[in-house]
């Protein structure tokens, strides 16, 4: 039996090798600027034969019959191009394809809600295309970052620097008071989550921390494209969720043809974007020297010295090189100064690597992909670090003639750890404030002792990076499945079920401290966030009503399930330092808490097509949602898109400098459920205690045995309604010079009603507060986006790409006798809504100002205190741009990326404690006078009194909140990155099929004012209004990055 399968196998292996040997292959690269273009779609006229690219362009088809062939290469949106092969026998022949832009791009196609792909000219709103190649040119371990300068009128904000930041995106301006402001994520149709999930029960602003946004999970590897849906009329078919804009991923799949393996790694190195701290100046007060504290930290003064330190050390000491002789000796002519940020942040360089592999191939009746991703980042901050591996597989396959089937898994898990990322128990507080004089670095003396500041207060920051750690491990499985079934060529019934479901183990603790009033603590948590997606909808496809007029539409209905839980332990007071299990502590507290979410809809789209030139859409969608009353649960909005292509209606052809124009308007209105729970009041757990004070011994019910609750602060309302957002958009599309020019300039307004927000009750009722509809906010704007080809040759190629974005938001009405909101900071300063200056303004206490706008100056010089609280600044940015241009040679490609953000406030609190304690870059000018601009109060003459800039001028200005407000204004090098393919000539010598290399860079050149070198970070994560709060927030980083691409 044995043998006559050998002999079998034998014949078999023998033939084969002899009918393949009668048979040739073909291979080749399709590519445009020097840029593979996947999926590009490669057919042998007049055969069955064909392949698709893989990722980097590159295709190969195999067993071909000698002879002469015409090949054409499709792809959307550039010209079809054909080219003549001869085959040969037992050889590979080598065939490459450069397309360009197509001129008219008559067949361009754009994917929108629900997936569904349109023609770009059919479409009345603006969506936005990013290529996966794009979104990977830099590298960056969280897609939101990723997409920053991309496109027009999205504003980003990272978190800092440290590995698994979360970054918060807002598209078209704040629309919602207290509700979310941020986009839909959709991964092939299937809504996902993107919550940031901080810990529960302790307030940022009193030591507890943000956390990483999960959209972050995504695998840019596994990325074939991005859609961005601004307007309420791209996304309303998506109903209460996407009434912030949705961000549209399509994912990498398989193509027919030889099996294909890719891979690509690398190596990127971070540097920390260090500023604010001034290098020039001692530890001391009025110019004489002093090292606060006790032995063990090194306290000494010179005998001139007179004074002491506080609860944080001061530095108003002599000049660097300029110490007395006393000083010099008691050091023996080496004064001790150190750039403590420096070291901390860029002792090491940051490290990330990256390996990525694929698999992929299949038949005309069925593709596959498989993709793995392993990510090992080392952060800049000591004890930082991200782990993170994705596998990701999409199967397509035709089941029988008319049913089609798509299935897609990713299991994802991340692992981060690290010190507090900001915020008053961050080593970046500590940092901030330790004077250069005092070691820092090397805080546990050898006699066990340890260095503190601030009269034994303060640890070290590398204390903290070693004793006050949190970690979080992430299990996210996201599964979907599609089924259709094409009854006729016009009539498609599909299914799509998606599941997306994520569990976050993780915690942190504060060891034993060794300064005053350390105790120790220990948290740990288990969450777990799931949703279920189920889509069923009808499609019917281009039903020739007449010659003239096509139809389109679809009928559907959705069933959305939102659950949540989390389990925690929350331990005070460390009995044995170093053990961290609960049983180590003299108190330990647990909770819990759950939710679940529901909501139902029926939708429908009507779309006609008039001789391709006038296009009408009309979409509308009923809600029903469980967080509104049941009586008054379900909510209808209806849209309408127009599109006109006035240059075919006038007749104009290729020739003409305008080849293509198309004018387009849309209106919509989306509705948005209650927040949870928000219909009655609600108990917890009673406390008390002050959270925004350090190592606070606050009670926490149970207490000793006994069990304890409260009901909230917030009366909830049983009679809400949904918020209700209207949106209408006009814009103009124009194409010049046979697609060497394209303009895109478009208007919008939109205006969020019904508002769901807190508002201020009387006391007396037992409440502060009271959940109800009222309200206003409106957003408008313009956007513009330029596309030029300035040169374009067979071996040399220059493209440049622009986009404006400018958003004004107005606060039209607030609830009766309510004039402000707070949204984010302390009591004061604070981030509030107004209805004079609109969404996120800055209060706090500022400076008297006449009519003119001048500073009311008093007798002693300084401007006068204004009465209670007062408008000291303005977090919307003025406008954003962004400016792309790329050069092509040969093999070479260059590329350019400059984002600009224009105006917007930033409240750096920082200053509120490192300008009084002399650590303040802005301190450095010590000594010098200052004539504050502006009038005399009395007299209305021009104030000429000079004040000396010394400890006293400091500590009075640092305290003045209108000098803690920067201007956050930036132009930065968002991306610059080299990249080069090697030939095909040398390729085929090798066991590849593709091989490229590239160098790029992220942020490497910033211009700004903001004193802390780089304003784009902020402490709040995802919060509203967190863009503008910068408090202890880790440093964004600048990247190099090098990495190889290969495909077999």
């Amino acid at each position: 039996m044995k043998k006559s399968c050998l002999s079998f196998l034998v014949i078999t292996v023998t033939l084969s090798s002899f009918l393949l040997s009668q048979t040739g292959n073909l291979s080749g690269v399709v590519s445009s600027d020097g840029q593979g273009l996947p999926g590009a779609n490669v057919v042998l006229e007049g055969t069955s034969f064909g392949a698709a690219a893989d990722a980097e362009g590159a295709y190969f088809v195999s067993n071909i019959q000698p002879g002469e062939y015409t090949v054409t290469v499709t792809y959307v949106g550039y010209t079809e191009l054909s080219q003549v092969v001869l085959v040969n026998s037992g050889e590979t022949a080598q065939l490459d394809f450069q397309l360009t832009l197509s001129p008219v791009s008559m067949d361009e196609v754009v994917v929108t809600a629900l997936g569904i792909e349109r023609a770009s000219r059919a479409i009345g709103y603006k969506v936005d295309q990013i290529s996966g190649q794009d979104l990977r040119r830099t590298p960056a371990t969280n897609i939101v970052n990723a997409l920053s300068g991309k496109t027009s009128g999205v504003l980003i904000t990272s978190s800092g620097g440290q590995p698994g930041a979360s970054a918060r995106i807002v598209i078209r301006g704040e629309s919602s008071i207290n509700g979310e402001n941020q986009p839909l994520f959709v991964v092939d149709g299937v809504p996902i989550a993107n919550n940031e999930d901080p810990i529960p029960g302790i307030h940022p602003l009193g030591g507890g921390t943000t956390a990483t946004n999960r959209a972050a999970d995504i695998d840019m590897n596994n990325v074939e494209s991005i859609s961005v849906l601004k307007g309420s009329s791209a996304t309303a078919l998506y109903g209460s969720r996407a009434s912030n804009g949705v961000i549209l991923i399509t994912t990498r799949k398989g193509e027919a043809g030889k099996f294909r393996i890719n891979y690509s790694t690398k190596q990127r190195f971070d540097t920390a974007i260090i500023d604010g701290t001034q290098q020039m100046y001692h530890s001391g007060d009025a110019g004489k020297f002093a090292v606060f504290g006790d032995a063990a930290s090194g306290a000494w003064a010179e005998s001139a010295f007179e004074g002491g330190g506080g609860w944080y050390d001061i530095s108003w000491g002599p000049k660097r090189g300029e110490e007395s002789a006393e000083v010099k000796s008691h050091y023996n002519g080496k004064v001790p100064f150190n750039n403590h940020a420096d070291d901390f942040y860029n002792g090491k360089m940051g490290t990330l690597k990256e390996h990525s592999i694929g698999f992929s191939g299949g038949s005309q009746d069925q593709t596959y992909l498989v993709n793995t991703t392993w990510i090992d980042q080392i952060g800049n901050m000591p004890g930082s670090s991200l782990e993170k591996l994705s596998f990701n597989a999409r199967v397509q396959q035709n089941i029988f003639n008319d049913i089609e089937s798509a299935t897609s898994l990713s299991y994802i898990n991340t692992k981060t750890a690290g010190p507090h990322p900001g915020g008053w128990n961050s080593p970046e507080r500590v940092m901030r404030l330790w004077p250069a004089t005092k070691e820092a670095k090397n805080w546990q003396n050898d006699d066990g002792t340890v260095v503190t500041a601030g009269g034994g207060y303060q640890d070290s920051p590398w204390w903290y990076a070693e004793n006050m750690l949190q970690h979080s491990e992430v299990d996210r499985y996201i599964l979907s499945q599609t089924l259709s079934y094409n009854f006729n060529n016009w009539a498609t019934l599909t299914e799509r079920v998606g599941v997306d479901k994520y569990v976050d183990t993780r915690g942190e603790h504060e060891n034993l401290r060794p300064r005053v009033g350390g105790s120790g603590s220990v948290f740990s948590q288990k969450l777990s966030r799931s949703e279920i997606n189920n889509d069923l909808m009808l499609f019917i496809n281009d039903v020739k009503l007449t010659d003239q007029i096509t139809l389109n539409g679809l009928v559907g209905s959705n069933v959305n399930i939102q659950d949540y839980s989390h389990n925690a332990l929350n331990g005070i007071t460390q009995n044995i330092a170093d053990f961290f299990h609960e049983s180590n502590y003299t108190t330990v507290t647990a909770s819990e808490y759950e939710s679940k979410r529901r909501l139902y809809a029926l939708y429908g789209e009507l779309a006609l097509d008039y001789n391709d030139i006038f296009y009408i859409s009309l979409s509308g969608r009923n809600d029903w949602a469980s967080t509104l009353p049941k009586n008054n649960n379900s909510y209808f909005y209806p849209s309408l898109n127009l599109s006109l292509v006035f240059t075919d209606l006038l007749g104009f052809g290729m020739d003409s400098p305008l080849y293509f124009g198309k004018i387009r308007a849309s209106f919509a209105n989306v509705g948005s459920d209650a927040p949870l729970y928000s219909l009655g009041s609600t108990y917890e757990s009673a406390y008390f205690g002050q959270w925004y004070e350090a190592n606070s011994q606050a009670i926490q019910f149970p207490y000793r045995g006994q069990a304890g609750y409260m009901a909230s602060n917030s009366l909830g309302n049983p009679n809400l309604k949904p918020e209700m957002t209207t949106d209408t958009e006009f814009g103009m599309d124009l194409r010049f010079f046979r697609g060497r020019l394209k303009l895109d300039f478009g208007v919008y307004n939109r205006t969020t009603k019904d508002q769901i927000y807190a508002t201020p009750v009387p006391s007396g009722t037992g409440y502060t507060s009271m959940i109800r509809n009222a309200g206003e906010i409106s957003n408008k704007g313009t956007e513009l986006s330029i596309e030029a080809i300035p040169f374009e040759s067979n071996d040399f190629t220059w493209t440049i790409r622009a986009n404006y974005g400018k958003n004004k938001s107005e606060v039209v009405e607030l609830a009766p006798g309510v004039t402000r909101l707070y949204i984010a900071g302390y009591s004061w300063p604070s981030i509030q809504i107004e209805k004079e200056h609109g969404y996120g303004v800055i209060f706090g206490y500022g400076y008297k100002r006449n009519d003119n706008n001048e500073y009311l100056i008093g007798s002693d010089g300084w401007p006068i205190v204004a009465d209670g609280q007062v408008v000291i600044g303005e977090i919307q940015p003025d406008w954003l741009g962004n400016f792309l241009t790329n050069f092509r040679y040969k093999n070479h490609t260059v590329s350019a990326l400059i984002d600009i953000r224009r105006g917007g406030d930033v409240l750096n609190f920082n200053l509120n404690y490192t300008i009084r304690a002399g650590t303040a870059k802005i301190t450095e000018d010590r000594g010098s006078t200052h004539v504050w601009p502006g009038v005399n109060e009395t007299t209305g003459q021009k104030n000429t009194v000079e004040l000396t800039k010394d400890r006293t001028f400091y500590t009075r200005y640092g305290l003045q909140h209108e000098n803690q407000v920067e201007d956050g204004s930036f132009v930065k090098l968002r991306e610059l990155a080299y990249s080069y393919r090697f030939p095909q000539s040398i390729v085929e010598k090798t066991p590849f099929s593709s091989l490229s290399f590239n160098l790029s860079g992220r942020n490497l050149w910033i211009d700004t004012d903001f004193s802390m070198g780089d304003p784009e970070a902020n402490f709040m994560g995802t919060d509203n209004g967190s863009q503008a709060y910068y408090w202890w927030t880790p440093p964004p980083t600048k990247s190099y990055n090098f990495g190889l691409d290969i495909g077999l």
